[in-house]
């Protein structure tokens, strides 16, 4: 996986975000409800992951050019990453507010 690409990189994080709320929503239909230690240990877990995982996806590679000294290249990137991850936001909300008409 490259991490180099800013539009790639939006994309892996909505892929991410849309494979943790399958995978919870899967889980969910399956798993007995009940009161369980389990389930903030398993919640607090996939927080830290999930926090670690789009720390890399957007600021690796603009800290690494920051650090470089390209502050100008550092600011283009995570602009284009954030703006691309807006759009499939805003994708995402109007899909799910014209669906729920």
């Amino acid at each position: 996986m490259s991490i180099t690409n800013p539009y790639k990189n939006a994309v892996y994080a909505v892929l991410y975000i849309v494979f943790i709320a399958c995978t919870i929503n899967t889980v969910s239909t399956y798993a007995k409800h009940g009161p369980s230690i389990m389930i903030p240990i398993i919640l607090l877990s996939l927080l830290v992951l999930s926090a670690a995982t789009m720390a890399t996806l957007f600021f690796f590679e603009p800290l690494s050019m920051l650090i470089k000294g390209d502050s100008r290249g550092a600011l283009s990137f995570i602009g284009r990453m954030l703006g691309t991850f807006f759009v499939f936001v805003v994708i995402s909300v109007a899909s799910f507010l014209f669906y729920q008409m």
